[in-house]
């Protein structure tokens, strides 16, 4: 097997794209030494591609697929914090409930919420900048972010009990602005950000995610039990004056943003508020789009879809020694289909690995029973191997332009 890596090694190397975190970085990508049969680009573009938040062009960005597993260090950092939070819950329920003026007490409450609030968005930022720009890696922006998230939804447990807490105690409690609070800890969390927070505790399965970042945005993407998971944040498209969005205004600014979802939409849900969020369901899928009233521009989106929803009907083919291997891609961060089967079509369990072209690669995991494995697209052009014993095949491939939402 080592001389078998090494000659194929010799004209296909790929380079590192996905790694477990805290793992070491394999090497040796296995290779063909033939040229192997031509490549197939079958079927037109996607006549149903759901339209995507992405981040902006002209900043500085940068991208990675990282596996999240269980991670002492993180686990227990995350058991202190929900510990320490707690208490502090804990103690302003003391504080609201033991005031002689209920109403003043609830008020320093949600401004102490609030400020925590403004702490994770400087704390994200932060890491955001230093990925973009090279000054951190992937696993620790991701530490970050999973821990923002676990805060963020810590907080709005507070705001909740606390509110109910001085309710109790016959305060009146500003409505709006606590519900302007609940919005602005909303935008610090996701489904991405909570399954890897889960990963690294250990309470769910390990899963490679897609992060990619500037300086004031992010994109995460993950393949669940449940299906693809992608959310995008836009900081510098966040506007939101005195004004509420009304209803109509918001389901307009997210029907332009996103007009195939929009003509194929089975209900549609939206609130009138200095920061709206709509809500989309249609077959395969849903879509929560958050607009803000100073530019009624969407700056955060958040998908939950069924696996091959997001326009993975075109098809790269190669066929080699009896196999023939489809891959059936998407966007950078999107989900990609792989298909492992004898010419005959009878399905291949055989080991993946991938990385950009020209370069080293690594192992993604295997093709199943069925043949078939669900991966994350790369954001370069890159080659995908499939090794079953001594026989190879391999795709070398873009990732397709991703369906951007209208308005840029």
């Amino acid at each position: 097997m080592r001389v078998l890596h090494a000659l194929l090694a010799a004209t296909l190397a790929v380079a590192v794209l996905l790694v477990p975190v805290g793992a070491a970085t394999t090497t040796g990508a296995p290779a063909v030494q033939q040229t192997p049969a031509p490549q197939v680009e079958d079927g037109p573009p996607s006549d149903r591609s759901v339209e995507v938040l992405t981040l902006a062009d002209d900043v500085a960005n940068r991208t990675a697929t990282r596996e999240t597993t269980l991670d002492v260090g993180p686990s227990v950092a995350a058991a202190t914090d929900a510990a320490s939070h707690e208490l502090r819950t804990v103690r302003a329920l003391a504080r609201v409930r033991g005031a002689d003026d209920p109403d003043a007490a609830l008020s320093r409450e949600l401004d102490r919420v609030g400020a925590r609030a403004a702490g994770l968005g400087r704390q994200q930022r932060s890491a955001l900048q230093a990925f973009a720009e090279g000054e951190a890696d992937a696993r620790s922006t991701l530490l970050v972010l999973a821990r923002v998230d676990r805060a963020a939804r810590a907080l709005e447990t507070r705001r909740e009990r606390v509110v109910t807490a001085a309710r109790g105690e016959g305060a009146t409690v500003p409505s709006e602005r606590s519900a302007a609070l609940a919005r602005e800890l909303a935008v610090y969390t996701g489904p991405v950000r909570s399954h890897v927070a889960a990963a690294l505790s250990g309470s769910e399965p390990s899963t490679r995610v897609y992060v990619s970042t500037t300086p004031r945005g992010v994109t995460l993407a993950a393949l669940t039990d449940s299906g693809y998971v992608r959310e995008t944040y836009r900081g510098e498209r966040r506007r939101v004056d005195d004004a509420s969005l009304t209803r109509s205004a918001a389901r307009e600014a997210v029907a332009a943003a996103y007009p195939s979802l929009w003509g194929v939409r089975s209900a549609v849900d939206a609130d009138p508020a200095r920061v709206s969020t709509v809500r989309i369901t249609y077959d395969g899928g849903e879509l929560a789009a958050t607009v803000g009233s100073g530019n009624g521009r969407v700056f955060r989106d958040v998908h939950r879809q069924s696996l091959g929803v997001a326009g993975t009907d075109r098809q790269a083919v190669n066929i080699r020694d009896g196999l023939r291997l489809v891959v059936n891609r998407s966007y950078a961060g999107g989900p990609m289909r792989i298909q492992l089967r004898t010419v005959a079509g009878d399905p291949v369990a055989a080991d993946l690995t991938i990385g950009p072209e020209g370069g080293e690669s690594s192992s993604v995991g295997t093709t199943g029973p069925d043949g078939e494995r669900w991966l994350l697209t790369p954001d370069e052009r890159f080659t995908l191997v499939a090794i079953r014993g001594n026989t190879v095949v391999f795709i070398t491939m873009s990732p397709l332009a991703a369906p951007r939402t209208e308005r840029p």
